[in-house]
């Protein structure tokens, strides 16, 4: 028996002439196998006889749950097939409502008939969560949710994808490491991989880890150009690290905790001499969140990407007065690179053709940007599915005044208008109508009076509950917020807005704006906030203008 992290440095120790032995079995377990990470050892032990099998199993289950014999076909694509459930078990694969998906999408795998512990030892509350009645049983079975995410693939055989909790949320992407992981070790050269979000100065980003094969010299920034062409931009690591080795835990597994913090790469700080020269390192100083820039340093490699290149365009375009492409700051990533093409453009006399963007009248018809445009006729198509809600939910420790903060709440919906905006169909055509009156009425929740398991469990019901209520774009409102009492000292808001008036960005500046009005309010200060000259529907307006001139 072996964990996969293991194994894969027995087979760096055999060496590449290989050495012989008697394995007969070798049965993985214990962490997620990448079948891809064995084709060193088809390479030296095709014709030993050995079986790979890779098991599938947990504690709730009394251990194992399936099996898949592995063959050299599987290395040949990243996946980590967990095969056939033992004869005396039932397995589904199932999504948030408990129905079976198709084959070829991911869902939840649930677990039922023999082998099912009873529960967790004096934690009703997680029994009652994770062991749940079977739908499926006219016997009154349970099922076990493993919080394991799964899929069908072509040949019937299951796959395994990772942890429900270890998905994260990246520029409004719901991201996968171990899909990433994949894609690494597809790679030519590359030996054991990792991927995990970190918090940096220039705000969350994907951070890869990667060990080479014996032998080989993997260069990190063909790594990066090979996965640009294989996956979304959002899902390609901001800094791939070289590591000797992965760090293991005492049992044999990754220890993710264990990774280092990534060092961003600076160059030979070269000082930029020109008046512009600096004013583009100011700008990058400020977006990218670091302490100098020097001429040779690049955009990429000091953690920017499509996001950030957008803030730098932009407000090079402002401070220069220039028409200034998006690909230019691709094609010329170093800082001085890029200051030589903005210079050509001031040079050529390529002014900025962009207009201000003006205050347009509210009483009449105003379009959709284009955006919102989309997002409406998806909401036409499925007006019952909440693919497109926005929002969570955030703890707020300390003594809550609650009039001041919905006080501050709803200051904030009158001061942007986007908060207060439905969709409508005025002679079959959508238009953005804003109402004067916020429309939001707080939802109010106190579980100060139940158990800790039992309130965290509510608190968490309630979030799920609200994440998965659509939204009427045609009457609105276009944002729900519950507050929840937990304790004297802990209070819980909720908050959910529809995806066409509200993005990652926007949600950014809703946080920080709701604090500083709950900050003023609650000394007695009037709004700190002044007034926005235009909001996103004059945008709009304007947005359509200039791709229509």
């Amino acid at each position: 028996n072996q964990t996969p992290s293991a194994f894969r440095q027995l087979i760096a120790a055999q060496g590449e002439n290989g050495q012989a032995h008697s394995l007969r079995k070798v049965i993985f377990g214990g962490e997620a196998l990448d079948t891809v990470i064995l084709k060193p050892w088809y390479a030296r032990n095709v014709n030993a006889g050995t079986q790979l099998v890779n098991m599938y199993g947990i504690t709730e289950t009394t251990v194992h749950v399936s099996y898949r014999p592995i063959k050299l076909a599987d290395t040949q694509n990243p996946a980590s097939p967990i095969g056939e459930a033992i004869p005396d078990l039932s397995w589904y694969v199932l999504d948030a409502d408990f129905n079976p998906v198709a084959q070829g999408c991911s869902g939840e795998l649930h677990i039922g008939h023999a082998g099912l512990a009873r529960g967790y030892h004096n934690r009703a509350a997680l029994t009652a969560e994770r062991f749940v009645p079977d739908p499926f049983s006219s016997e009154g079975g349970r099922l076990y949710r493993t919080g394991d995410l799964v899929r069908w693939a072509a040949d019937g055989v299951l796959e395994y994808l990772g942890r429900l909790d270890q998905q994260v949320k990246l520029r409004g992407f719901r991201v996968e490491p171990q899909e990433i992981e994949a894609r690494l070790l597809a790679q030519p050269g590359v030996g054991q991989a990792a991927v995990l979000l970190r918090e940096t100065v220039a705000g969350p980003q994907l951070i890869g880890y990667y060990t080479a094969e014996a032998g080989q010299n993997v260069e990190a920034e063909r790594i990066k150009s090979a996965l640009a062409l294989e996956l979304p931009d959002y899902m390609v690591p901001a800094q791939l690290v070289r590591l000797d080795s992965m760090p293991l835990s005492p049992s044999g597994k990754l220890d993710r905790r264990a990774l280092p913090e990534p060092q961003w790469q600076t160059r030979e700080h070269v000082e930029p001499q020109t008046d512009l020269q600096k004013q583009i390192a100011a700008v990058w100083r400020q977006v990218l969140g670091v302490p100098r820039v020097g001429l040779r340093d690049d955009f990429f490699e000091l953690g920017g990407h499509s996001l950030l290149a957008t803030q730098i365009i932009s407000r090079v375009r402002q401070a220069c007065d220039i028409d200034l492409p998006l690909r230019t700051l691709f094609e010329a990533s170093e800082l001085g690179a890029f200051a030589e093409q903005v210079e050509a453009i001031q040079q050529s006399g390529a002014r900025s053709s962009l207009q201000p963007i003006a205050r347009v009248d509210r009483s009449q018809p105003v379009p959709l940007s284009y955006s919102q445009q989309r997002m409406w006729f998806l909401w036409q198509m499925e007006p019952d599915s909440p693919a497109y809600n926005v929002g969570g939910m955030a703890r707020l420790k300390g003594v809550l005044n609650i009039e001041c903060f919905e006080a501050a709440l709803q200051a904030l919906i009158l001061r942007h208008e986007t908060l207060r905006t439905t969709f409508p169909s005025v002679n079959g055509v959508a238009c953005q109508q804003v109402s004067e009156q916020s429309g939001l009425r707080v939802q109010w929740q106190d579980y100060s009076a139940l158990p800790a398991e039992a309130r965290q469990q509510r608190i968490q019901a309630l979030a799920d509950s609200e994440a998965h209520q659509p939204f009427d774009l045609e009457t609105g409102p276009l944002l729900r917020a519950c507050l929840v009492r937990s304790s004297d000292l802990e209070h819980y808001v909720v908050l959910t807005l529809h995806h066409i008036v509200t993005e990652g960005w926007a949600m950014d500046i809703f946080a920080r704006e709701l604090g500083q009005l709950y900050e003023a309010f609650l000394e007695g200060r009037p709004s700190p906030l002044e007034p926005l000259a235009v909001h996103y529907l004059d945008y709009s307006v304007w947005q359509r203008q200039w791709m229509e001139a």
